[in-house]
């Protein structure tokens, strides 16, 4: 069931003047509300990472970031790592301030994820060299390996279990191993700036389409098993662009559905979406005064 509550609290009814399309309307997630009270995420349109706790109408903190950040991590201590253009900072989780900021390429990081050896992946556009380039440093921040791969767009990347890399290509996402060989390769229909890849332990890849609005689930020889989207409610909810996504323990998934670019958007769509085990949509998250576009998420709890 889709459920609408209306926020009542002095700050939304101070914007409902300023957006009488959805004045502080939230679409609440069930399920999620005593498990993930709290994320943290991108929000692209205002440039800037925030803490929310959805029963406060303020965000937690909120920190700048310059430039484009695209991947969030929570590392083991805690902290969060955010990418940067130029390699990535390290973010204290409770009061939202930099611990580290780390600078290896002039630009073109897209990607960047801490591995359990204490390495440091980063994926992204001419890092040194021209073309999709992955670079692992160590836990000195030394250069370990490079592998480059020629094309002139990507989106996120992720290394596998398996010593791979899964990268998604605007309407391709490929599989690559360290060497510059390319090992599997996954299309589907309506796959416009693929964003996000990963792979699941029984060796299936599961995909966000970006501006096709939906997440696909492919079998380890590419056949397409499963496939999430808003079959229902999309007046109300504006799928654009499938992002970042999280499979939940219980068969579930969620979903981040950026708005667009601009610092205004909160209002035209619900940016954090919740499928069912069964893929219906069940809920969402959307609150106007705090939110522009988001486009990455974490959650903290």
């Amino acid at each position: 069931m889709f459920h609408l509550v209306s926020s009542e609290t002095s700050f939304h009814r101070a914007i409902a003047g300023r957006r009488p399309q959805y004045p502080g309307l939230r679409l609440m997630l069930p399920p999620l509300a005593a498990s993930l009270q709290t994320f943290i995420a991108i929000d692209e349109g205002l440039d800037r990472l925030i803490r929310v706790a959805p029963q406060q109408p303020q965000c937690e903190w909120t920190l700048p970031i310059a430039g484009k950040s695209r991947s969030l991590q929570r590392l083991a201590d805690g902290t969060i790592l955010a990418v940067t253009d130029t390699g990535y900072m390290e973010i204290d989780t409770d009061r939202g301030c930099v611990i580290r900021d780390v600078h290896f390429f002039k630009s073109g990081v897209i990607s960047a994820e801490r591995l359990p050896n204490g390495h440091t992946f980063f994926g992204g556009l001419n890092l040194g060299q021209t073309g999709v380039t992955f670079v692992e440093i160590d836990a000195q921040n030394k250069p370990f390996r490079t592998v480059v791969f020629p094309g002139d767009y990507v989106r996120r990347s992720t290394p596998t279990l398996t010593d791979t890399i899964l990268f998604t290509c605007d309407s391709r996402v490929y599989e690559g191993d360290w060497s510059g060989r390319i090992l599997r390769e996954f299309s589907a229909p309506g796959f416009k700036h693929a964003w996000k890849a990963i792979r699941t332990d029984d060796d299936h890849t599961v995909i966000s389409a970006g501006y096709g609005a939906f997440i696909v689930e492919f079998s380890d020889s590419g056949r397409i098993l499963r496939k999430w989207e808003c079959a229902t409610h999309a007046s109300t909810v504006r799928p654009n662009f499938f992002g970042d996504f999280h499979l939940l323990p219980d068969g579930g998934m969620m979903v981040c559905n950026w708005l667009g670019h601009g610092t205004d958007l909160g209002g035209t769509g619900y940016p954090l979406l919740e499928f069912s085990p069964r893929r219906e949509l069940v809920g969402g998250w959307q609150d106007a005064s705090r939110t522009s576009s988001l486009q990455t998420v974490i959650f903290t709890n």
